[in-house]
């Protein structure tokens, strides 16, 4: 339960919401000052004088002129593109974390050959979700170079997807987005990561693990750069 409302009071209590409170506030309360100091009206008590009237329909329209300032203003931060790179910078090793996933590369044909074109982005090549309102908006879209389409064999590498989604949530967490939800992942991401914990980590998967339901409890583990090296070190 106490989850649950941490979870509504983070998603309520944004940038946006706080300085909209703040500056309503101020003006609503200055406004009320001048109004019951210079013309002798309180508008709590008079309610249906001319002065009260035109102070509560003046603040909400005002309250609604904020609100569309600020979302303009915050715009930039909460609707934002991320990608999962698949080229690691120099020395990065490419299965323990250290850089991303794949190797640059080589071209091919000769030493004067131009290097090959770079994958073009679409649903199978990086590009994630964007976020609105410091919300995911639909589940994230991964890098999946190798064709491993979120299946795990026994005994093979999770890498270089697990991480890819690493990364992908490591761009998210840098926008502000530290929450988890069953909106963040596919159904498919969802079952390739919580097998892996299920194995791998099981303090953090019973953390998460259903119960009465099979909705899985993302609202209980955050996107944090613990639960992201999990997954970016994964064997």
């Amino acid at each position: 339960m106490w989850a649950f409302i941490k979870q509504i009071w983070l998603n309520v209590c944004t940038k946006k919401f706080i300085f909209s409170f703040i500056i309503v506030f101020l003006t609503g309360f200055i406004s009320r000052y001048i109004i019951l100091n210079y013309f002798h009206v309180d508008v709590f008590t008079d309610i249906f004088h001319k002065s009260s009237i035109i102070y509560y329909t003046g603040l909400s329209i005002y309250t609604r002129l904020i609100g569309e300032i600020m979302t303009e203003l915050f715009k930039p931060y909460e609707t934002i593109t991320m990608m999962a790179s698949n080229r690691p910078p120099a020395g990065g090793n490419p299965f323990t974390g250290g850089g991303n996933v794949l190797p640059a590369p080589v071209p091919t044909g000769g030493a004067g050959a131009n290097p090959p074109a770079p994958p073009v982005p679409g649903p199978h090549t990086g590009l994630n979700g964007n976020l609105k309102a410091g919300k995911i908006n639909g589940p994230i879209q991964v890098s999946d170079p190798l064709n491993q389409n979120y299946h795990h064999t026994p005994g093979a590498t999770y890498q270089p997807l697990m991480g890819n989604i690493a990364r992908v949530l490591d761009s998210q967490a840098q926008a502000g987005q530290t929450n988890l939800s069953g909106d963040v992942f596919t159904p498919q991401q969802e079952n390739y990561i919580v097998n892996y914990l299920r194995i791998h980590h099981p303090t953090v998967y019973n953390r998460i693990a259903p119960t009465n339901s099979a909705k899985i409890k993302w609202w209980n583990q955050g996107n944090n750069r613990e639960f992201r090296d999990f997954l970016r070190n994964a064997p």
